[in-house]
């Protein structure tokens, strides 16, 4: 089975898994609701008034969404940081760029920015703003010197990420009690429902984010779809420049374990 298809495999499997466990999810919760209900909710025949209709439509239903876009965009965004990096453990936060984003939505709630579809703009802009805040102190900082090594960039977005973190608990600890609740909240994570417009917003930003990262072609020294296809490109990168030839003549680890055939011994002399 070729990489390409492993993949396409791979993904429709997953992508089953999600809709089962979001389909399963629509049935569970603190609320006694009946599957009829759940289904009569769903379908449009529950009055709008009823408890059916407002839990699974106004409360599970927008929960499913947010998890499944948050973590759809928490993985594109891990792929395209581990190929960057050419590390397979890196996430956003290794170059501070989560940190920053999380910077600018925590000055956003101290300007007391809320879940209306402006307010949702007004939210995202100050998270992009942030995040590109951060990345550009990481490249000013990286690109000090001869060249931009993977070490460099690593280390240079760790003092970003540590810079940006000590400045929220700068603000934290200077913020208005009233607002302190919700910065807390955000900061801790939860899958509480958002209104619809603020949903649209997170959906079609979380759209535009898979295709930069998995519908755009890179460079052949990126190629982030081949890469999660089986990582070929991170075999080819952490073999140091020069040394390709003496790598591919190096025998791999089982070669040199396999037993090799005895040669028969000569025959003895009369």
């Amino acid at each position: 089975m070729s990489p390409v298809w492993r993949l396409a495999v791979t993904l429709a499997a997953l992508g089953t898994v999600l809709l089962v466990v979001a389909a399963l999810a629509l049935f569970v919760g603190s609320a006694q609701i009946s599957a009829p209900a759940v289904l009569a909710a769903l379908t449009g025949r529950e009055d709008a008034d009823s408890v059916a209709t407002v839990v699974t439509l106004g409360l599970r239903l927008p929960r499913i969404a947010v998890a499944a876009l948050a973590g759809g965009a928490l993985a594109v965004a891990g792929v395209a940081f581990q190929a960057l990096t050419r590390n397979p453990l890196a996430e956003p936060s290794v170059l501070g760029v989560s940190a920053g984003a999380a910077f600018g939505v925590v000055l956003a709630q101290i300007f007391g920015l809320g879940l209306t579809l402006l307010a949702a703009l007004g939210l995202a802009a100050f998270a992009f703003a942030g995040a590109l805040v951060a990345a550009a102190g990481v490249y000013l900082i990286a690109a000090v010197g001869a060249g931009l090594s993977i070490q460099t960039l690593l280390l240079a977005g760790v003092i970003v990420g540590i810079f940006f973190s000590s400045a929220i608990t700068v603000l934290i600890s200077i913020v208005d009690f009233n607002r302190l609740g919700g910065v807390i909240h955000w900061l801790l994570g939860n899958l509480s429902p958002i209104p619809p417009p603020a949903l649209l917003v997170f959906a079609v930003l979380a759209a535009v984010g898979f295709w930069l990262v998995l519908g755009q072609e890179h460079d052949r020294h990126v190629r982030l779809r081949q890469y999660g296809a089986g990582m070929v490109e991170y075999t080819r990168w952490a073999v140091p420049p020069g040394r390709e030839k003496s790598a591919r003549s190096t025998p791999p680890a089982r070669a040199l374990l396999r037993p090799r055939p005895q040669r028969a011994p000569p025959p003895a002399a009369d």
